[in-house]
């Protein structure tokens, strides 16, 4: 059984008075007991000092790990007297400038297994590494976090990411929790590889790990992401079944789901089915219904649902004035966008690339041109610099009615200063092909070179 420890400030209990000590150290004990105190949780907390609460025999003690790791730098042999503060080991998380194979802060025993990793060959032994890795140098959960965190920081290194994911989650040194197995499931989701997260989730019973809520809500992401609102909604359905209680983030999951199927009376009655489960609908709720009614041009609906976020008493955020954009340009009521673009910045959001677009966007189903250009203009005027998607709108705008040469000069500048990737490239080169130009490329083929 582990001792009874607690986690104490920079400055130590034992310069307190000693009745003013005695009295936190009984209050102590109660929190302890009550709040089971673990090693995750105590290193998650950034634990810097302990005081030993518990003693054995003649008024000392034996340090006693839960965790062979958690001690690493206290002797096993040596003893402590009651109320002594001892520190435990934390190897310091580091730049390392002279390793350009890693990039984060990470420990030195995550460093040289990153290396490693970097240099094998398309990923080939990467778990016979690892072995070899966990022999030589003991590492403990706090390193093998730093290299999740190094490899999970890119889309290029994402399979990367999910094998080493798998392999932690069979090694015991690990202290493998509920939390690993939630952060592997929605990298499966993100991957759409829905059969490994079912096999995902029934190892996790199967081995004693209960799933939370949160785990559930990223279940019901990935089906939803796949389009199965009805494996979804079973799951939704099932969590009061075993015991728990879905939370809104939960529901507004199973909400997005819905809306992007466009089945929007079942969105209706899933956000009338959350009050009376006595759960207040958020932003997010509400965002999901005016995406999905703006998708179909329901425009009053959008607008409805909109008003009625404000009438609840909650504040619309970007997303939700960008949505109601979006809705009145699909709708083709531009000059109704256009209000809610001086709102969106009559309130307080700064506009942005995307939003911009969307602007511009609606402008040009109704051949506005010279709106659009004047809109430009003016957010010019005050230091605001449109990004890849607003312009591509207009690029394509300027295909579409024959201004080639103004849109390649568009894209010599954009191309100059170094701003498009080359799947902005490709997006632009569509907009050519669609409106039958492509032997006015060259400006793209230049920069992808």
């Amino acid at each position: 059984m582990m001792d009874r420890i607690i986690l104490l400030p920079q400055n130590p209990v034992p310069t307190m008075p000693c009745a003013a000590s005695s009295r936190w150290i009984a209050s102590s004990i109660a929190v302890c007991e009550r709040e089971h105190w673990n090693n995750n949780r105590l290193l998650k907390n950034g634990c810097e000092t302990l005081i030993v609460l518990s003693a054995q025999e003649c008024g000392s003690m034996r340090c006693l790990p839960h965790s062979k790791h958690f001690w690493q730098g206290l002797s096993k042999a040596r003893t402590h007297q009651r109320g002594a503060c001892v520190k435990p080991f934390f190897a310091r998380r580091m730049i390392w400038k002279q390793e350009h194979l890693v990039t984060g802060r990470v420990t030195k025993r995550a460093m040289h297994i990153i290396k490693e990793i970097r240099l094998l060959d398309e990923n080939e032994g990467v778990e016979l590494v690892l072995d070899k890795w966990v022999k030589a140098m003991s590492p403990v959960r706090r390193d093998f976090l730093d290299v999740l965190q190094e490899f999970g920081e890119s889309e290029e290194d994402k399979e990367l990411w999910l094998k080493l994911m798998e392999w932690s989650l069979r090694e015991e040194w690990f202290e493998t929790n509920v939390r690993d197995y939630t952060k592997l499931l929605k990298g499966y989701g993100s991957e759409r590889r829905i059969e490994d997260a079912e096999r995902l989730l029934s190892n996790m019973e199967s081995i004693g790990i209960l799933p939370t809520v949160v785990t559930y809500t990223v279940l019901i992401g990935i089906y939803c992401k796949q389009g199965n609102v009805e494996k979804a909604k079973d799951v939704l359905e099932n969590i009061n079944g075993l015991g728990l209680v879905p939370d809104v983030k939960a529901y507004n999951s199973l909400l997005l789901g819905y809306a992007h199927g466009a089945l929007l009376k079942e969105a209706k009655s899933l956000l009338e089915q959350m009050e009376l489960d006595g759960l207040q609908p958020n932003v997010d709720s509400y965002i999901a219904l005016i995406n999905g009614h703006g998708r179909l041009g329901e425009v009053d609906q959008a607008q409805r649902y909109f008003d009625l976020m404000q009438f609840k008493g909650i504040r619309p955020n970007a997303k939700a004035f960008t949505a109601l954009l979006d809705a009145y340009g699909r709708a083709l009521e531009p000059y109704a966008a256009r209000e809610v673009f001086n709102n969106f910045v009559k309130v307080g959001f700064a506009a942005d690339d995307r939003v911009l677009a969307l602007m511009l966007a609606a402008y040009e189903r109704k051949d506005m041109l010279e709106d659009a250009i004047n809109l430009v203009v003016e957010l010019e005027k005050v230091k605001f610099v449109p990004g890849v998607e607003s312009w591509s709108i207009l690029i394509g705008w300027f295909v579409r009615i024959g201004l080639i040469d103004e849109a390649g000069q568009i894209i010599k500048d954009l191309g100059k200063n170094k701003h498009m990737s080359f799947q902005d490239c490709l997006n632009i080169y569509q907009l050519y092909r669609k409106a039958s130009q492509v032997e006015h490329t060259s400006e793209i083929s230049r920069i992808t070179n």
